[in-house]
Parts: structure tokens; sequence; C-alpha cells
């Protein structure tokens, strides 16, 4: 599925093109990773006012593709939440409750690690290490 709404022009090094490329067709294949990715990066542009309806005729705001992909992360991640939750579920009832208080505990310290490793208190400095180049243009 190629889905043509607003893709973003970047502008940068090589790298940053190849790689915010990837995202793109990633995102189009329907990875719910990629998708919140760009809702994320097309939530950060400003809009640009360009006629009485505040945008310059023929082109999308940025908003709009955020909240496009915005839609489209959740309604491809909900099967994925699915199963986790019956897989979770299955494991569950093959563990003892020690285990499983075991199990939840090293996935709040893995998550208290990796905040610490990427500087902020709510892991944001990794995802915001990953993200696209610093500026494109939303068609």
């Amino acid at each position: 599925m190629t889905i043509n709404h607003s893709q973003p022009q970047p502008r940068g090094d090589q790298g940053e093109n190849q790689t915010f490329a990837a995202i793109i067709e990633s995102a189009e294949a329907g990875d719910p990773y990629a998708q919140l990715r760009l809702a994320e990066y097309f939530s950060q542009i400003k809009e640009v006012q360009g006629n009485e309806y505040g945008q310059i005729a023929g082109s999308q705001p940025a908003s709009v593709s955020a909240y496009m992909w915005y839609l489209l992360a959740e309604k491809t991640a909900t099967p994925l939440l699915g199963q986790i939750e019956a897989g979770k579920k299955n494991m569950r009832r093959t563990m003892f409750p020690q285990q499983v208080a075991e199990a939840e505990g090293r996935a709040v310290a893995w998550l208290s690690n990796a905040k610490k490793r990427s500087g902020f208190a709510d892991g944001s400095a990794a995802k915001a290490s990953e993200g696209p180049p610093k500026r494109v243009a939303a068609r």
C-alpha cells in the first residue's frame, strides 16, 4: 500500500534522507512504530499560513498528516496489543505468582535503566535521537 499523502521531502545529508525514506517505507508497509514516528514528526512542524483558510492551496497541513499517521498507528497496533495480552495470559497460566512478580520487576528495572541511559525521565531522548531529519516541508 502506498500512501502519498503529505510525504515529507527531507533536507540534509544523504544518510538522513535514506533513514527518513526507510521510515516512510516502513510506515506505508504498516509498521505501527514507523507510523507513530511519522505522526510525532509531523506534529512538531509549524503550520504555514498561506490563504484565508490558513494553508497554501493544494497543500496538506502537517497537523492533518500527523493525525492521519496517529490513526494508522492506532489501527495497525491494535492487533499487536491483542497478541501481547494473549501471550501474557498464556504465560501467566504456566507460571507461579513469584515468577510473574519477578518478571514484572525485571521489566520495571529494564525500563528504568533504559530511561537513565537516554538521559530523560520519560525516555523521550531515545525517540528523539532516532527521529527523522530536523526539517522537512509538508505537502
